[in-house]
C-alpha cells in the first residue's frame, strides 16, 4: 500500500469526528515510525527536518479546509498536533458526559440494520474509554441490550438471553461481544427466512400462472400508451379509454358496484363510440366494448368487446328512435 492510499483510509478532520481521526492519524504515523515527532515540545533537530516535514504533511492533508484557519502558520508537526487537541478535544469529563448522553439517547431504530447499530455502541464506548472511563463488558453488554427495549421486533430475542443468564444464575456470559454475536446470529437467520420467502412466494405465484411478488407489470400490447387515471395502479396493461375507475367495474367483476356502473354509462358509450371508428380497435385477448373482462390482478382494469356491439352502441346513443 503507498503512502497516498494509507492516509486516504484516514477521514478528513471536521468539527465532530476528532477521535476517529487522532485514532487513526496516530497509527498512521506509528506505521511510518513518525510517530514521535508529535509529543516533541521544541522543534526537533536539523538531521530530523525532513521526518518532521514528513509528518507534518501528513496531517495537513487530512485537514477539511474548515480546520486551516486553526493551523495556518505552524511549521512542526507538534504544534499542529496540541493546536487540533486544543480546539476538538473536550476535557475527560465532558467527554464523558456527552457520551454517556448518547448512549442513552440512542435507542435502536427500527428498520435499521443491527450491525450498524452494534457498531455505532462499540464506538462510543471506545470513545467513552479514550476519555478516560471504561465501562464493564456486562454493563456494555446490558445498554446493548437496554437499546433494543423499545424494539418489538426484537422482544423474543432479549428474552431469550435474559432467561439463559437467569438460567444460569450468572451475568458473567452477558458481555457486549457475546450479545452483540447473538444478535447478528439472530439477524442473519431472519434474513435467510426472508429470501426463502421470498422464494417460495415466487415458486408459487409462477405455478398458479402470475406474475410473481414485486415484478413489474408488463407495458401494454403495441406500444399504446399506459393509463394515466389517476388512482389507477401504474404501471398498467391497458389504456386510459379502458380503465375501470373511469368506466365502473363491469357485472361479473368483484368490485363492481350497480350505482357506479350506472352513473358512468355516458363515459362508457363515449369510449365505445370511440373506438368503434378507430383503426386499432382490437387486441390479442378480444375485441372490446360493451362486455368488461375481470381479470386476476384487479388494479388493472381491461375493457373488452366486439367491434360490431360498439357499433350498435354508437348507433343507439345516436338514434332516439331506438
Amino acid at each position: 500500500m503507498t503512502s497516498t492510499s494509507a492516509t486516504n483510509d484516514i477521514p478528513l478532520l471536521t468539527s465532530g469526528n476528532y477521535l476517529e481521526w487522532s485514532f487513526r492519524m496516530r497509527a498512521y504515523l506509528a506505521e511510518k515510525k513518525l510517530l514521535r515527532f508529535i509529543s516533541l515540545t521544541a522543534p526537533p533537530e536539523a538531521t530530523d527536518a525532513d521526518n518532521d516535514a514528513s509528518a507534518l504533511g501528513s496531517i495537513n492533508r487530512r485537514l477539511h479546509s474548515s480546520q486551516f484557519h486553526h493551523v495556518d502558520g505552524l511549521a512542526h508537526a507538534f504544534q499542529v498536533w496540541e493546536k487540533l487537541k486544543t480546539v476538538h478535544a473536550k476535557s475527560g469529563v465532558q467527554m464523558q458526559v456527552a457520551v454517556l448522553i448518547r448512549l442513552f439517547n440512542s435507542p435502536y431504530t427500527e428498520g435499521t440494520k443491527v450491525e450498524q447499530h452494534i457498531a455505532s455502541m462499540r464506538k462510543d464506548f471506545a470513545a467513552l474509554k479514550a476519555a478516560g472511563l471504561t465501562l464493564e463488558d456486562k454493563m456494555q453488554g446490558a445498554l446493548l441490550l437496554a437499546s433494543l427495549a423499545n424494539s418489538s421486533s426484537w422482544d423474543i430475542t432479549i428474552n431469550t438471553i435474559t432467561a439463559a443468564t437467569t438460567a444460569a444464575a450468572t451475568a458473567e456470559d452477558v458481555t457486549f461481544e457475546t450479545v452483540a454475536q447473538q444478535l447478528l446470529l439472530e439477524d442473519q437467520r431472519r434474513t435467510s427466512a426472508a429470501l426463502r420467502l421470498g422464494a417460495a412466494e415466487t415458486a408459487a405465484a409462477l405455478a398458479a400462472g402470475r406474475s410473481p411478488p414485486g415484478s413489474a407489470k408488463q407495458p401494454n400490447k403495441k406500444g399504446r400508451p399506459n393509463c394515466t387515471v389517476p388512482g389507477c395502479k401504474a404501471p398498467t396493461t391497458h389504456p386510459t379509454n379502458r380503465c375501470y375507475v373511469t368506466n365502473g367495474y363491469p357485472p361479473n367483476h368483484a368490485y363492481h358496484d350497480p350505482a357506479d356502473w350506472a352513473k358512468k354509462a355516458a363515459i362508457r358509450d363515449k369510449n365505445l363510440s370511440t373506438a368503434a371508428v378507430a383503426a386499432d380497435n382490437k387486441e390479442d385477448d378480444g375485441d372490446w366494448g360493451s362486455t368488461f373482462l375481470a381479470t386476476d390482478d384487479l388494479s388493472d382494469a381491461h375493457l373488452s368487446t366486439s367491434t360490431e356491439d360498439a357499433a350498435l352502441s354508437a348507433t343507439a346513443s345516436s338514434d332516439p328512435t331506438l
